[in-house]
């Protein structure tokens, strides 16, 4: 009985792996990501140069918010210190000089005040301006001057003045004065504000506590209107 040979069919191997169908090479899925990764780098290098950008722009913003400066502006202020409301401040200049009038030979003292003149305070220099007040906001300024015509020391004595100001005036008592010899005399400057609507008369009486044993006690009192418009 004859055999035959019988060939079984096989595949050749041609010296080469094969891959499924469905498996993409390592080197070809690395080339098709890089673009996708040079995007992702560009946007990252955008993201951090706007936030920095965005840091520089605020910082002024959050150092004055967590730091606030403080305000070193010089700004220029007057130095006369406004009286409070109706409260005057009195200037004293003790002047040792002898009156016009011819000192009494009488061993009494006799004390007498003359008003030299009415005005304002400048309130940037703080300078006696010889006009009547315009203004209720004008610092009033009365200067008169309180002489010792007597022959003698007048001793410890006061002043009294009543000032024009609103709400009925402001009666004004000096501290003790020192005493005044022959022939001296004091000048005073008393300032006030606000004067009274329409103006009103400023007084001033020497030796007001009559402490003083005077030879003349009829010339220790005088008084002045001081004009001022209605508001």
């Amino acid at each position: 009985m004859l055999m035959a040979d019988l060939k079984l069919p096989y595949a050749e191997d041609d010296g080469e792996d094969t891959l499924p169908p469905s498996h993409t090479p390592p080197k070809k899925r690395l080339s098709a990501n890089i673009p996708a990764l040079v995007g992702f780098l560009a946007l990252a290098v955008i993201v951090i140069w706007g936030l920095s950008h965005l840091a520089t722009l605020s910082r002024p913003w959050f150092v004055s918010l967590l730091y606030p400066k403080r305000d070193t502006t010089h700004r220029a202020t007057s130095t006369l210190s406004r009286p409070s409301l109706g409260t005057p401040v009195v200037t004293q200049n003790l002047q040792k000089k002898k009156p016009s009038a011819p000192v009494r030979s009488a061993s009494a003292p006799d004390l007498t005040v003359f008003i030299l003149a009415i005005g304002v305070i400048d309130p940037m220099t703080g300078v006696f301006v010889n006009r009547p007040p315009s203004s209720p906001a004008d610092i009033v300024a009365a200067q008169f001057d309180i002489v010792n015509r007597g022959g003698s020391s007048t001793g410890a004595w006061y002043f009294s003045a009543l000032l024009p100001t609103v709400y009925g005036g402001y009666p004004y008592l000096s501290p003790v004065q020192e005493p005044l010899g022959p022939g001296d005399h004091v000048v005073n400057t008393l300032r006030f504000s606000p004067i009274i609507s329409g103006g009103g008369v400023f007084s001033v009486v020497v030796d007001s506590e009559g402490m003083v044993r005077e030879s003349n006690e009829t010339n220790n009192t005088v008084a002045e209107f001081i004009p001022m418009m209605m508001y």
